[in-house]
């Protein structure tokens, strides 16, 4: 999951070409949609580490994750 995330990030640009020719969608949001794959993704490979639950730290100071391991 790590490498589909890291390939998503690397090609960020090229990807968003093929959205913009699909969906028509303006550069910028199809790059941002792209990044954000690879974000979620790298998240899923994240948790898929985490066996017990834990408190993750805030990406902001708005906002907390509390991962629940659930039998």
């Amino acid at each position: 999951m790590r490498k589909a995330a890291d390939l998503l990030h690397g090609r960020a640009n090229r990807i968003a070409v093929f959205i913009i020719g699909e969906q028509g969608r303006p550069p910028a949001q199809s790059k941002a949609e792209t990044l954000g794959a690879g974000d979620t993704i790298e998240g899923f490979a994240e948790e898929a580490r985490r066996t017990t639950d834990q408190v993750i730290p805030p990406e902001t100071q708005e906002s907390h994750k509390l991962a629940r391991t659930r039998p």
